[in-house]
Formats: C-alpha cells, sequence, structure tokens
C-alpha cells in the first residue's frame, strides 16, 4: 500500500466488547483484542479506597461511585471493577487505548499510570470535562487528547463542538453520533482536529461513517460487526 492510499477509520470497542460481555470488564476487552479492534475505550473513576478503578457510572443503588470501595461495588453490582493498572497491564502492547476520565481530581494519577503503561502513539486520554482537557495538555503533552461531545453538553453552552475542542487544547474531538454532521466534519478537519464518533452499532451507520474520510475513528460496542463492514 502507498503512503498516499488512504486510511481506514479506526474501529474502537466502547468499554470493550461490550455488546456481548460486560462494558468495562476483563473479559470484554480480551474479546475486542482478540477480533482485532484497533482501540478500546474504557472509564476511569476514584473509588472510596481512593483506587483508580475502571467504570462507567457515577452512581450505584444511587450511591456515588467515589463513596464505594471496589468491594462495595462488587456487593451492588456483581462484578468487581477491573483497576486502571489491571487493564494497561492486560492491553499493553496488543491494543491501542482510549483512557476517558470521568472526573477531574485524577487527571496526574492517571497519566503517571498510562504514561508507564502504555505508548503516546497508540492512546488517547478523554474526558467530556474541558478544564481536564486542559489540564492533560499540560500534563500529557505527548498524548492524544480528545474532548467528548454529546447532545446534553453542546445544549448547555454556545459555542460549538469544535471551539470547545480548540479552546481545551484537544487534538481530538469525540462526537456523539447525532453530532457529527458533515459541516462539523469538515469544520473539525479544517482545524487539524482528529475527529471519532460515538457510540454506532447499526450496520448502516457504521458503514456510513467507516466509510467517510473525515472520520478517524468509529466508537461501537460491537467490533467485530465494525470490523466486518470496514473489510
Amino acid at each position: 500500500m502507498s503512503d498516499s492510499a488512504p486510511r481506514r477509520p479506526l474501529v474502537i470497542a466502547h468499554r470493550g466488547a461490550s455488546g456481548t460481555l460486560p462494558g468495562n470488564s476483563l473479559e470484554a476487552f480480551e474479546r475486542a483484542v482478540a477480533v482485532g479492534a484497533d482501540m478500546i475505550e474504557f472509564d476511569v473513576r476514584r473509588s472510596a479506597d481512593d483506587q483508580l478503578i475502571v467504570f462507567h457510572d457515577a452512581e450505584v443503588a444511587h450511591r456515588p461511585v467515589g463513596r464505594l470501595t471496589r468491594q462495595e461495588i462488587l456487593g451492588l453490582t456483581g462484578l468487581l471493577p477491573p483497576l486502571l493498572d489491571e487493564v494497561l497491564d492486560l492491553t499493553r502492547g496488543r491494543v491501542g487505548l482510549d483512557v476517558e476520565l470521568k472526573e477531574s481530581g485524577v487527571t496526574n494519577r492517571v497519566v503517571r499510570s498510562v504514561a508507564a503503561g502504555a505508548d503516546p502513539e497508540t492512546a488517547v486520554l478523554s474526558s467530556f470535562l474541558e478544564e481536564v482537557v486542559a489540564e492533560l495538555a499540560d500534563l500529557a503533552p505527548g498524548f492524544g487528547r480528545g474532548l467528548i461531545v454529546g447532545r446534553q453538553t453542546i445544549a448547555m453552552g454556545r459555542h460549538s463542538a469544535v471551539a470547545r475542542a480548540l479552546r481545551s487544547r484537544a487534538t481530538h474531538l469525540i462526537l456523539q453520533r447525532g453530532l457529527a454532521r458533515e459541516r462539523v466534519l469538515k469544520s473539525a478537519a479544517g482545524q487539524g482536529l482528529t475527529v471519532f464518533v460515538w457510540t454506532v452499532d447499526d450496520r448502516r451507520s457504521l458503514a456510513r461513517y467507516l466509510g467517510n474520510p473525515l472520520v478517524q475513528g468509529v466508537v461501537t460496542n460491537l467490533p467485530e460487526r465494525a470490523l466486518a463492514l470496514r473489510g
């Protein structure tokens, strides 16, 4: 393949192969690696016992995750959240990573762990929180930095998704699928932003985004389906 050949969008497994296995579990991550996903997306929070855990929801049984220990989360959900370092150990050298920081106050610790356990060439640190992305620009300049924008967050202010990404010094704009309109994609490309679209599972939408040269990555719960369509 020549250097001028177009690059195929990355297939990014949302919380691992979460369409078939519990999301953010080691099993889901292992499955995503096995089927050939290019990257794995997962969420990081801090538990009450001061552990960096891979867990999505802010609350369990109406209790904030930050006030629960890992063992308490296990008791309430039946699943023990993996530690960030466990996920880094499992994936090291095998797959790219999109590490989403769900909260502020842990940026420094997450950066240290990811820097020790992941390749900056294949890892992105991301967040919905503009202040966290701005922190990442100072703490992890060698890594990709993604601002995640969804319908709810775009409705909260007057600034466009692209403007927010530039303001937070992001390198990546991670757009909810309903916001990934052609004019937004063109604007992002014009500003040099890498665009990922989330979360896309149906065949028609997967084919559309995987075939769009303005999209560099597609986040999906069904990486095996996306890989088959891309192939």
